[in-house]
């Protein structure tokens, strides 16, 4: 039976109050990320050494300068990405627009910690004093999370 061990994560962006017409988005950065980059089938039943992940490193989504229009549903962007999971329930992203670059801001997920086998829907919700953050999970196993930025 296969299991998922890594973490999905996706991105979406939704205009909110005040937003300046023609923000674009134009990267994402999830800091410290692990990629995987392997199996090591001699650990194929242990959960903890089945995958094989390159050190912690800054993950950059690539979002094409996506101009943010919607204001009701977030527009997905970006690919999605499969990290090693993480023992706590945040981590950090740096967000840059052709308008601003928001450093080290939280993103909180519902789950106890970023966890294997879930897919992390991360919404950014863009408004003209900030970034507000809200993280559901989709496909895999439900979780749901939030961040706000200031």
């Amino acid at each position: 039976a296969f299991e998922h061990k890594t973490s999905q994560i996706k991105f979406s962006v939704k205009k909110g109050e005040g937003l300046a017409e023609g923000t674009t988005i134009e990267s994402i950065t999830i800091k410290d990320a692990q990629l995987p980059t392997g199996f090591d089938l001699t650990k194929a039943s242990d959960d903890e050494g089945a995958v094989t992940y390159a050190g912690a490193e800054d993950l950059t989504v690539a979002c094409n300068d996506y101009e943010i229009t919607n204001t009701n549903a977030g527009d997905k962007v970006g690919k999605e990405v499969m990290i090693k999971p993480i023992t706590s329930n945040t981590f950090k992203v740096d967000i840059k627009t052709n308008n601003a670059t928001y450093q080290n801001q939280t993103v909180t997920v519902t789950t106890d910690a970023v966890q294997a086998g879930y897919a992390y829907d991360i919404t950014l919700t863009f408004g003209q004093a900030g970034i507000e953050l809200t993280a559901t999970v989709s496909e895999w196993q439900s979780a749901a999370g939030s961040a706000e930025i200031q």
